[in-house]
């Protein structure tokens, strides 16, 4: 049986990999300025934008184009005035506020990037980019380009950041007004790398300060498009356009497409009128090119990003229907950046957020439900690994770690489920063929009492679930990934064991199965309260509190410690 088999698996992993992950991630030099953000007002939060990056308040903002200036910016021909038409109508939107980098991702960065999680350059890279795989002389603050939305996923998990929005992009690039270009309403080839630039070609971020936007926002228009996490849809009330083209009357409508990605801004051979702030196109996300790259936007929450990226990787059924809160969530980040580079060489985090308002239930009726179907909970992430005290090496009886990353959080009441009593009698059932067929081997041979002292032994062993937790430092950092014969902690598809008389946090994976256990701390009935944490030891052990935000007037509230390996997340 799997949950069986488990145990040796913790065994035989080696924790010298996982320790030399962490002294690197410990290892900071003198010139890398260590940034932290953690959960707190947004007012706060705003005042120190992360490193490289610029606050964008909320607000409304225009976005598009009066279908009047079709004719006009598409210079009376019929393709042009299409490709305008995807711009229309005009609309205002209201946007949250916000990061965005100040410039667009340099080449410097990707190679940071790449370097520091084992990868290499993509073959489309190598081919248009980087000669032999590396960045040509004098161009490491040059935009990265010819790299594919999947590509840049990866980074913006590694680093904490997202792509921003249609509607977040076009308020980074105009504020308030409606003005054509990020520094006004008239065209000035002087102010970014386009068209009309000599030599036409990309050039170092950043190379023209004027033309930046209201909020002080770089390069937005020109040197190379920037992809933006929206599809490349039409705008609410579009219509086509009626055009007449000689005797003929025709419509002109774009080519729109919801599995394309919008891409914005121009780059070093457009012209002036795709490179306005509404001039829009879509790209199908795997596609690449010399000219389009991106920048990364992030929320004024910590933690957010992280947690989204990992419940997109987890695709947890137990929230198809309710979703998350994201507006209280726990969120610990830190970054390691270089100010003299202007690069991020580093990003660590911790964050939880908890299931949405849901017209809900009483604790009593949770724990007698949860019995047969954990309780979701929320989402955990983490960057460090994460310490179950309760479950146990067996021959050193030091607690286990499970590998960082994301996991469905989930409660489970006190009492014997279903499916356990279900496997218990499969057992049984195995257990008397097995010894029926061991007596038929037996039959004429002298007993040696071996099997009987064997039982003895597995009597008289504590389960894990007896004994105190040990001290979070006294743990067995093999019970880390990889596990041997397992490429992912995702990768297994059985439960584990864990106690079926107490109450339990369980750690699901993305194959919807559970991973890990730990005992709950306390579990109270009270009225709703915004989510807390508490570091103790130095940031290695954060004790996180939250309500799960019913629609009732008494309402769940869980008591979660997590005890981080290594040097943990410092407060």
């Amino acid at each position: 049986m799997f949950h069986k088999l488990i145990a040796g698996l913790y065994l035989a992993m080696t924790p010298v990999a996982l320790q030399a992950q962490l002294a690197s991630a410990a290892k900071v030099s003198s010139d890398i300025r260590i940034v932290q953000r953690q959960t707190t007002d947004a007012a706060a939060l705003q005042m120190q934008p992360p490193p490289g990056m610029v606050f964008i308040p909320g607000g409304q903002v225009f976005v598009g184009t009066d279908i009047a200036h079709a004719t006009e910016y598409g210079q009376n021909d019929p393709a042009q005035v299409t490709t305008v038409l995807a711009e229309t109508p005009r609309h205002t939107t209201t946007v949250d506020a916000f990061f965005i980098d100040t410039t667009e991702v340099t080449n410097l960065q990707w190679k940071l990037f790449l370097d520091a999680t084992g990868r290499k350059p993509s073959t489309t890279l190598v081919q248009w980019n980087w000669p032999d795989g590396q960045i040509p002389e004098g161009q490491e603050d040059f935009p990265i380009s010819n790299i594919n939305v999947p590509e840049i996923r990866e980074y913006l998990e590694w680093c904490g950041k997202r792509l921003p929005t249609e509607d977040e992009w076009v308020r980074a690039a105009r504020g308030d007004d409606d003005r054509l270009y990020p520094w006004g309403g008239k065209w000035d080839s002087k102010l970014c790398q386009s068209g009309m630039s000599v030599p036409q070609a990309p050039v170092k971020v950043g190379s023209f300060p004027g033309g930046a936007s209201p909020y002080g926002v770089l390069d937005m228009a020109g040197n190379v498009f920037e992809w933006v996490d929206s599809p490349f849809a039409a705008f609410p009330d579009f219509e086509p356009l009626p055009w007449k083209q000689g005797r003929k009357a025709i419509t002109l409508a774009p080519e729109f497409n919801n599995t394309e990605k919008v891409i914005k801004g121009g780059c070093f051979v457009t012209t002036r009128h795709l490179s306005r702030i509404d001039a829009r196109d879509g790209q199908q996300s795997d596609s690449s090119d010399q000219g389009l790259g991106f920048r990364c936007a992030r929320s004024l929450q910590p933690g957010l990003e992280a947690v989204r990226h990992g419940k997109r990787r987890l695709l947890p059924p137990q929230f198809a229907r309710i979703g998350l809160d994201e507006k209280d969530i726990f969120g610990k980040e830190i970054t390691y950046y270089d100010d003299a580079r202007k690069v991020i060489t580093g990003y660590r985090f911790l964050a939880l957020a908890h299931r949405a308002s849901d017209r809900g239930k009483t604790l009593a009726t949770v724990r007698k439900e949860s019995v047969d179907e954990p309780f979701p909970l929320g989402v955990l992430v983490s960057s460090e690994p994460l310490i179950m005290p309760n479950m146990k090496d067996p021959a050193t009886k030091k607690p286990l770690a499970i590998p960082a990353g994301e996991y469905t959080l989930c409660y489970k009441g006190p009492g014997e489920s279903a499916a356990w009593k279900a496997r218990q009698k499969a057992d049984r059932e195995r257990g008397d063929e097995d010894e029926s067929a061991k007596n038929d081997d037996d039959k004429g041979k002298s007993k040696s009492g071996k099997g009987k002292a064997g039982k003895e032994k597995d009597k008289d062993e504590p389960a894990a679930s007896d004994e105190e937790p040990a001290p979070p430092g006294d743990v067995d950092l093999g019970a880390a990934v990889p596990w041997p014969g397992v490429g992912s902690i995702h990768d297994i598809t059985e439960d584990i064991d864990f106690p079926q008389d107490e109450e339990v946090f369980l750690f699901i994976n993305a194959a919807n199965a559970v991973v890990a256990w730990q005992k709950t701390g306390h579990v109270a009935e009270l009225d709703d309260a915004i989510i807390e944490a508490t570091p103790e030891e130095g940031g290695r052990v954060w004790t996180v509190v939250f309500s799960i935000n019913q629609l009732t007037t008494k309402t769940p509230r869980f008591t979660l410690p997590l005890h981080l390996a290594g040097e943990g997340l410092p407060p």
